[in-house]
């Protein structure tokens, strides 16, 4: 049987042309949105200020009992030792002491938040630097070493 063009079936075998909907056809707000803003970038000597002025916060947010935002020597040595007992180990009051001398040099006996980042500073030089390449490669390939 030939099916021509007049028949009813004809639409049935012949590929009509469609075409596809539109955001306007559809009444779609379309809105483009732009891409979030990459934080700046920042310097090694901003990311350890950052990480000592948070140290220093937690310091003070542990030890400051009183809420007077300083820190004086009672409140240091209780902290710590409030610390080494949740760490389940032994308070050492004379390193304590010696580490307390390194914040309070002057002997005044409080600190604020900025003595606090001194003394940090002292207790906890910490800096940061990159490989060479060839310490790199010393680290990347060296075997493992056995127990």
């Amino acid at each position: 049987m030939r099916v021509g063009s007049e028949s009813p079936i004809f639409s049935l075998f012949m590929p009509k042309g469609h075409k596809a909907p539109s955001i306007a056809d559809e009444k779609i707000d379309f809105k483009p949105v732009n891409p979030p803003k990459a934080p700046a970038i920042k310097s090694d000597e901003e990311l350890l200020a950052d990480l000592y002025d948070r140290t220093a916060q937690q310091l003070i947010d542990d030890a400051d009992v009183n809420d007077d935002g300083m820190v004086s020597k009672d409140e240091y040595m209780a902290a710590q030792k409030r610390l080494a007992d949740m760490d389940k180990r032994i308070f050492d009051p004379v390193s304590t002491e010696e580490r307390w001398a390194k914040f309070d040099p002057t002997g005044k006996g409080t600190l604020d938040k900025s003595e606090v980042i001194e003394g940090l500073k002292k207790v906890l030089p910490l800096g940061i630097g990159h490989l060479d390449q060839a310490q790199a490669d010393a680290i990347r390939f060296r075997p493992p070493t056995r127990a």
